[in-house]
């Protein structure tokens, strides 16, 4: 053991470090001194009830010859450590005491030796148990872990995450980890120093988020006439599934517009009012699947300038040039605008992108989806607004939704290498200091698509009647209820009866829910031989599609088949021609004309020989 020069004890030259450090969630509380050397290695270990251990495995090697560590001090925000432990190899057990004040806690440590000299080190771990840090949120669980504050003190510095297999897949996580590994029971995370002092850490485990929802909906024909009201309900989109239970009552149909909204249409008679519930439950995926390129109008219409994107303004357009990429686009609107607590109410006036830019202080979602949308567009990146509901457990940004008909906002933009259109959200980016453009999560669920037009078709939640309209909007954590493969009915139309013209057969194909079906592919047969074969790109439940199939007739019906089939999917409709029947009554025809034509004939000739005698 190292002596203690008489003139350090004469002197009494101890220091006394006070060393607070925080990994994720927990940060010096003063700077690491030059005459020490840090590193520490924190394990979170997530067992299966949500409890999660903590070991802060630290190493303080000395730098000097007089100096030593006597206290070590933890401070921890917004979370509660319990059964604390501090010990070294050996058994030696230190003494820990715990602080808390208000919503801070502060970990103790007193070490029961003292480690001098100069490359000497203590090892020595604390522990403890936090009982809230994993959060089971319908169907995911989830983990918010704040960013790692002063780096700069720890020479080396590295975290690993634990959680057990049984808790779900990778949904998302953000930063991306250094290192993956995994064994029978548990998936584990390794992050870096580098990685922990950039970013904060979230993650979720799950297949998918379930929401389930009830949205109402109440229209008037106010004119003299019979009209076609139009919805607009919540759509698929390249992050959510709809599994729809019921539309009540059912549209007359409902088609996709160029931003991919389903909107549903009723027709109303002159003074008729109508209400709608709309009920089902929607799985939400925290990975964008890639779509279909799209087209020159959608790039245009999602590129041009409007009255709240004003991307022909000069000045968006000298920030535009200057960012260019969506990810610097995103970290300029969030890092710009302050988020106004004070203006959300249901009728708050939208102030658009230019307003905002000029007024930072006074942004909401709105402000920020707009700006962001407006720089995209200048950078001539397509984007696109987004309105729905979105969970969070800040009371701050809880959405109003919950009390009343308020919907967040948030933007998206088109990635052309991948193909997809890319959610983010740089409201809760600013507010939150989590990322929200690498890496989106599992609460946001879309209700309508803002890109031809920044404000039409009208976001649910605003299809009210009177003056003091109640409440429309009700969504919560849920489970699939009804995971069934959506069914399609066919009905017909035969317009075959007009024996002078083409018959006609007219296939009437219903989605009867609960999910869209995408590339289905319709196909005619003729006495079992193929004919035609058409597309549809989008079968939105409830919809419905008409296939007309012309037929020939000829001759006596030469070349009329006797049975038109229909097969979509796995459904089959074959339909009878009755061309027998049409046949017959072809030949009645025939032979009654040959008669008619023959006593004419016949009539003719008695008159000739008459008038001859």
């Amino acid at each position: 053991m190292l002596k203690i020069p008489k003139s350090a004890i004469k002197h009494k030259i101890y220091l006394l470090f006070t060393i607070a450090f925080l990994f994720f969630f927990h940060s010096p509380s003063v700077k690491a001194q030059e005459d020490v050397d840090i590193s520490k290695l924190v394990k979170y270990e997530i067992q299966r009830d949500g409890k999660t251990k903590v070991i802060n495995e630290i190493t303080i090697t000395n730098l000097s010859s007089y100096n030593f560590v006597k206290t070590f001090t933890l401070n921890i925000d917004k979370y509660i450590p319990l059964d604390i432990s501090a010990y070294e190899e050996g058994g030696l057990i230190h003494k820990t005491e715990l602080i808390t004040n208000g919503s801070r806690s502060t970990i103790v440590v007193t070490f029961s030796n003292n480690v001098i000299g100069i490359g000497n080190k203590r090892d020595f771990n604390i522990e403890y148990i936090f009982e809230n840090l994993a959060n089971e949120t319908g169907q995911i669980w989830e983990l918010t872990l704040p960013k790692l504050e002063n780096p700069q003190d720890y020479s080396n510095y590295n975290a690993i995450i634990s959680i057990p297999k049984s808790m779900g897949e990778l949904a998302y996580i953000s930063p991306v980890e250094d290192t993956h590994k995994e064994d029978e029971e548990n998936n584990y995370f390794v992050f870096s120093k580098n990685k922990l002092a950039s970013k904060s850490v979230t993650a979720g485990f799950g297949e998918f988020q379930v929401f389930n929802f009830e949205i109402n909906y109440h229209i008037q024909n106010s004119s003299k006439n019979s009209e076609v009201h139009e919805i607009a309900i919540p759509p698929d989109t390249s992050t959510q599934t709809m599994l729809y239970d019921s539309i009540d009552p059912v549209p007359e149909d409902i088609y996709v517009d160029l931003d991919g909204n389903w909107i549903a249409k009723y027709r109303l008679k002159k003074d008729e009012k109508l209400d709608i519930k709309v009920t089902g439950n929607v799985q939400v995926f925290a990975s964008p699947r890639q779509m279909n390129d799209i087209t020159e109008k959608v790039f245009e219409d999602n590129t041009k300038a409007s009255e709240f994107w004003q991307s022909d303004n000069e000045k968006i357009k000298s920030f535009a040039d200057r960012l260019k990429t969506p990810e610097d686009i995103y970290n300029f609107t969030k890092n710009t605008l302050s988020y106004n607590y004070s203006r959300v109410n249901p009728d708050v006036k939208r102030m658009g992108a230019l307003s905002a830019l000029e007024d930072p202080k006074e942004a909401i979602c709105m402000e920020y989806t707009d700006l962001f949308i407006a720089l995209a567009r200048a950078a001539n990146i397509p984007a696109r607004e987004v309105n729905g509901y979105a969970y969070t457990e800040n009371p701050d940004l809880q959405p109003l939704s919950l009390v009343a008909d308020v919907l967040h906002s948030w933007p998206e933009y088109w990635d052309s290498k991948k193909k997809v259109w890319i959610p983010i959200d740089p409201t809760w980016g600013s507010t939150s200091k989590q990322d929200y453009f690498g890496s989106f999560d599992l609460k946001h669920f879309a209700f309508v698509i803002h890109g031809s037009d920044p404000e039409l078709p009208y976001s649910p939640g605003s299809y009210k009647l009177g003056s003091e309209p109640q409440k429309d909007i009700f969504v919560r954590f849920g489970k699939v209820e009804n995971n069934k493969e959506s069914d399609i009915k066919i009905n017909y139309e035969n317009k075959f009866s007009n024996i002078f013209k083409k018959g006609e057969i007219i296939f009437h194909i219903q989605n009867s829910g609960p999910k869209a079906i995408y590339q289905a592919s319709p196909k005619v047969y003729f006495d079992n031989k193929l004919v035609s074969s058409h597309s549809i790109d989008d079968l939105p439940p409830f919809s419905n599609e008409d296939v007309k199939v012309e037929i020939e007739k000829g001759l006596l019906m030469k070349n009329t088949p006797d049975i038109v089939t229909l097969n979509i999917n796995d459904s089959t409709l074959d339909v009878s021609t009755n061309k027998n029947v049409y046949l017959l009554i072809n030949i009645t025809i025939v032979a009654i004309l040959l008669l008619v034509l023959t006593f004419i004939l016949f009539r003719k000739m008695i008159r000739s020989k008459n008038i001859k005698s």
